[in-house]
């Protein structure tokens, strides 16, 4: 999970979502109970604060709780240890990385944990790929859009939205509650049901009045302060005025109401036909990965290769954000690149340029047959992540290693002639700061080969007269896919 928590990790907020936890248990929890035996699989736990209240109306079921922070981590093994809790384990994981194999979860919840995060339908995929046919999800969210009180105030509405446009600035969805039942929908969840949950607080509820009114949801918007003036979302004096009247509806003839959101659904597919690999810009579903089920390993990676393919054509053409396009080779200089491993006898193979992994399946297909490995270096953690579950998904991982890190700061580090080939298809504006490294690292005798030679002609031509001019590379243009530039080392 990378987008940041608008609120920190720190005591102050660790008490304010025990504080939520505890006031709301009955109105969020209390129609959500496992099974003896069942695994369940809590998905940001955070300091503990939902997971005490689901181990203890679970007491029989096995929990793994995760969260991506540390410091987190820690707080709730604290909660857990505390409350007598016995059948929890936390670990510390990314909903995007699971650390699980496929269907390995009976049942999976998670509560205010897809308001954060910038790709919340990926996430439920992530988690439905090790969810088993058939088990269930479980997903609370609030909306901040459903906030009203009396009496009414433009300043505490001002402020509630300094909330919203906070989280919204860190890629996250403060009003995510009222979209439950889509984003579900779009990861490919069946059966999915979403039902209001309404917080009504009136001076006849004095526990609310304390527990969620002031030390609940103001607090959560009080603890925005210092942001929202740093921002400039409101003036001082304005926000301190909004705060002011939140807690103005805390008194005897004050109301305060809120909604939340609880959705359930149901997987009805195996992990083969939801591989948590990424979707088409316009948002429809696309598998980029197939667990390796089958007996031959070669039919399984060329149904892998044809799924990549579809996957790629369908994404780029959906999107003309460079980031999020997968600019994949074509097929025929897959081929190629697998004919010029093997003729070569290239056993280190350097690529440079992994994004979803298509090409380097053609480079470690080769590379395996004749005893050899590639190396394949990825920068944007979007693609390194598809890119590690479709080697998974292979059989070729043993093969492959992929180095999630900044190709120049690879090439600098790396040791004199360590590849026999390099393929070259990442950031062409970067390749003639890296040329030294590139001649120093590739052994004599030792073959450079770079893609959209003829596509990008005019980018790549700084690049392509470095090559030619220097003495020790003989070079050549091959017309294959987007246009092959070859150039071999002179030998020792």
């Amino acid at each position: 999970m990378t987008s940041a928590y608008v609120h920190g990790y720190h005591p102050r907020e660790n008490l304010r979502l025990q504080d939520q936890a505890s006031t709301l248990v009955e109105l969020l929890h209390s129609d959500t109970a496992y099974a003896e035996g069942s695994s369940v699989l809590e998905a940001g736990c955070g300091v503990g604060a939902q997971t005490v209240t689901l181990a203890s109306n679970s007491p029989k079921a096995l929990i793994t709780s995760i969260d991506v922070s540390e410091a987190s981590i820690a707080e709730a093994e604290k909660a857990v240890r505390t409350a007598g809790i016995k059948n929890v384990t936390l670990r510390q994981a990314d909903i995007f990385h699971l650390p699980f194999p496929p269907e390995s979860f009976d049942h999976v919840f998670l509560c205010f944990v897809l308001e954060h995060l910038a790709q919340p339908v990926e996430a439920l995929r992530a988690l439905k790929y090790v969810l088993k046919p058939g088990g269930t999800i479980t997903v609370i969210e609030g909306d901040h859009g459903s906030t009203y009180f009396h009496p009414d105030s433009d300043y505490a509405r001002r402020a509630v939205r300094c909330q919203v446009e906070l989280q919204a600035r860190a890629g996250g969805n403060a009003l995510i509650g009222r979209a439950l039942y889509p984003l579900l929908r779009e990861a490919g969840f069946a059966e999915v049901h979403v039902s209001p949950r309404m917080v009504y607080v009136d001076s006849s509820k004095p526990a609310l009045v304390e527990g969620f009114t002031k030390h609940t949801f103001t607090a959560m918007i009080e603890g925005i302060r210092k942001p929202s003036l740093e921002s400039g979302i409101m003036s001082e004096a304005d926000f301190d005025k909004g705060i002011a009247d939140l807690y103005r509806t805390a008194e005897a003839d004050g109301v305060f109401c809120y909604t939340f959101f609880k959705a359930g659904a149901v997987n009805n597919s195996p992990a083969e036909q939801r591989a948590p690999t990424g979707r088409a810009a316009s948002g429809a579903p696309l598998r980029q990965g197939v667990r390796h089920q089958e007996t031959q390993v070669g039919d399984s990676l060329e149904s892998l290769k044809a799924e990549l393919e579809r996957f790629g054509a369908a994404n780029d053409a959906a999107t003309n954000e460079r980031a999020r396009r997968m600019l994949n080779i074509t097929r025929d200089t897959g081929e190629f690149l697998s004919v010029l491993v093997r003729a070569t006898l290239a056993r280190r193979v350097l690529e440079i340029g992994t994004s979803n992994g298509y090409s380097a399946l053609w480079l470690a297909e080769a590379a395996r047959a004749i005893g050899g490995s590639v190396t394949t270096i990825e920068s944007a953690d979007y693609k390194a992540g598809l890119a590690s579950t479709n080697f998974s998904s292979s059989g070729l991982s043993p093969f492959i290693t992929l180095v999630h890190d900044d190709a120049g700061r690879v090439l600098q580090q790396s040791d004199a002639s360590t590849y026999d080939l390099i393929f070259l298809d990442s950031e062409r504006p970067e390749y003639p700061g890296w040329w030294p490294h590139l001649r120093r690292v590739l052994r004599p005798g030792g073959l450079l080969i770079v893609d959209n030679a003829t596509s990008h002609a005019a980018q790549m031509a700084p690049f392509v007269a470095l090559v030619k001019a220097d003495p020790a590379f003989t070079s050549c243009l091959v017309p294959i896919g987007n246009g092959e530039f070859l150039a071999v080392k002179s030998p020792a």
